[in-house]
């Protein structure tokens, strides 16, 4: 089980408080059968350079699988990335690796909640053609009921990957959507976006059941052979 999205990193950004909290996120994760976890901060063009970025974030895992550790406590392997923000200042980088996921031409693109615009589209698409990476968008679900048809077709006709949100699965009014988005091939992989232990925990292994009890077993087959050809596993 590979979650393609989360906040489990400490003092990085609205995710876990504290290294305490980090493990026991990567705890619970491992309980759930989560195997490989994607640490994906929010990486915001304009407020930071991606290699002080990524150089904050690496120092970050460190202590953390270091901490994990001398508690003797089982982890997920962790993967590193961002959840990048699309703003016109991504066309300033002139080096994408670092905002990669590592080893890997695969970036998860965070649009806004609303207020979409064409500007912010062509940005999506010159990471995509421009750069030649394999585009990923993140929690795609939550923007259909607050965007124009006309901007969500726009960006489906550029045949990005589509990353899934695990919580929301167990939402009634968003599962049979979801469940359309993977029987069309218009969904790719699966991630818990936790930012804590509480009110945003990982779901994953729910959303898994979800799927395997609403679509069957093949298609989980197909959101993990997915992810690993996006992290090259």
């Amino acid at each position: 089980m590979v979650d393609f999205h989360s906040h489990f990193l400490f003092d990085m950004d609205d995710g876990a408080k504290d290294i305490e909290m980090s493990l026991a996120m990567l705890n619970m994760s491992t309980k759930q059968g989560v195997t490989t976890i994607v640490s994906t901060p929010h990486y915001y063009p304009d407020a930071a350079k991606p290699h002080v970025a990524a150089a904050a974030r690496d120092e970050n895992i460190e202590q953390l699988i270091a901490y994990a550790k001398q508690e003797n406590i089982k982890i997920p392997e962790i993967k590193r990335g961002f959840e990048v923000r699309v703003k016109t200042h991504l066309y300033e980088v002139e080096d994408f690796s670092e905002l990669c996921i590592e080893n890997t031409k695969t970036i998860l693109l965070e649009l806004p909640l609303k207020e979409w615009t064409e500007e912010l589209l062509d940005v999506v698409e010159f990471v995509k053609t421009e750069k030649k990476l394999d585009v990923v968008i993140a929690h795609f679900e939550r923007y259909v009921d607050r965007i124009p048809n006309e901007l969500i077709l726009r960006l489906l006709e550029m045949r990005p990957y589509i990353q899934i949100n695990a919580g929301s699965l167990v939402k009634r009014d968003k599962l049979e959507f979801i469940c359309e988005l993977f029987r069309n091939g218009m969904a790719h992989v699966i991630g818990s976006d936790a930012h804590n232990m509480s009110s945003r925990c990982s779901l994953m292994d729910i959303g898994y059941a979800y799927i395997r009890r609403n679509l069957g077993q093949e298609y989980i087959d197909k959101i993990e052979a997915n992810a690993k050809k996006l992290l090259n596993l």
